[in-house]
């Protein structure tokens, strides 16, 4: 597997645990759309090795954090 990948599973992790210490159900809704409930390394490597999914997951990061990131953790 490419370095590119694995540097994008390791950023899909490591948002998937911000959206999740947020404990904020809109922003958990709203991540769900993108990356799956509990994702696993399989789901996130699905994720990670196709460009508009990760593009799509990257996007809903950004505006769950502008969003909600101002309710505080």
């Amino acid at each position: 597997m490419n370095q590119m990948i694995e540097e994008r599973i390791t950023t899909l992790q490591s948002m998937d645990h911000v959206i999740m210490m947020m404990q904020h159900e809109m922003a958990y809704e709203t991540w769900i759309l993108r990356v799956p409930d509990e994702a696993d390394y399989d789901d996130f490597l699905d994720i990670a090795s196709d460009d508009l999914s990760w593009h799509l997951a990257q996007r809903a990061f950004t505006a769950i954090i502008r969003d909600y990131g101002k309710h505080g953790w």
